[in-house]
């Protein structure tokens, strides 16, 4: 029996109608039907630097036992899906890119992916979607205390709820996923890590030789702004732990 959070009206970018939608707890039985809406909405990507599609297998993991996925249904079908990922000792742990030991690892969830089709971007989704993402995974009692994430530096919408609404940093920029550029986000839940108001700086989303730079000097990026001319991420240092 399908497990409903919430519902409501979104608006089409197509035609302007109003759709009734559903967001709900997606489980194996949706492993094909996902995994063709992912290929079909990165082919419609201008910019496929953006996102990394994640391979089938990690896909059955996020519907299983090692994951949540929550999908955004419209009519029956998938038009968009967030998930997390619980990696335990996978080499691939976000929490070693973030500094955290070996005895801290089982305790890392990644924010693995939210894709939203085209169609219906403009609602509010994303910030919808990771906000019934994380009540689920506490509701369920899938216990944490670290959350990592990977980001491209020029994705400002994905940068923007990371860092506004999930209350993360980013640590460290890294080549991921073959060879695409990756700010790496971190956030500990018990101990949240804050930000010295004082020597802010400012670069470019798209300065990946300043950024890595800062990130060497011990700097955090902390916020993302967008203006007409260019997105811009702001670095600060972190506050000493107490």
């Amino acid at each position: 029996m399908k497990k409903v959070l919430d519902e409501g009206s979104v608006t089409s970018q197509l035609d302007g109608q109003l759709y009734p939608y559903q967001i709900q707890v997606l489980d194996e039985g949706y492993l094909s039907e996902l995994c063709d809406f992912q290929q079909a909405t990165y082919q419609k990507m201008t910019d496929r630097t953006l996102y990394a599609p994640i391979p089938d297998e990690m896909i059955r993991a996020v519907l299983g036992r090692k994951g949540l996925t929550l999908g955004l249904m419209i009519q029956g079908r998938i038009f968009g899906f967030v998930c997390f990922y619980f990696p335990g000792d996978d080499a691939e742990n976000l929490g070693r890119d973030a500094g955290l030991p070996e005895q801290e690892l089982e305790n890392v969830v990644h924010w693995e992916r939210c894709l939203i089709d085209p169609e219906f971007r403009g609602n509010h989704l994303q910030f919808r979607l990771g906000e019934l993402l994380v009540n689920a995974t506490t509701a369920l009692d899938r216990n944490y205390r670290y959350m990592c994430a990977t980001v491209a530096p020029t994705n400002y919408p994905s940068l923007h709820q990371l860092f506004e609404q999930q209350k993360m940093v980013a640590v460290a920029l890294k080549k991921k996923y073959g060879n695409l550029w990756r700010f790496v986000f971190f956030q500990d839940i018990l101990r949240p890590v804050q930000m010295l108001p004082e020597g802010v700086m400012t670069v470019g989303g798209s300065d990946y030789e300043r950024q890595a730079e800062l990130f060497k000097q011990g700097f955090y990026a902390f916020q993302a702004l967008q203006d007409e001319e260019q997105m811009k991420i702001l670095f600060a240092k972190p506050r000493p732990a107490s």
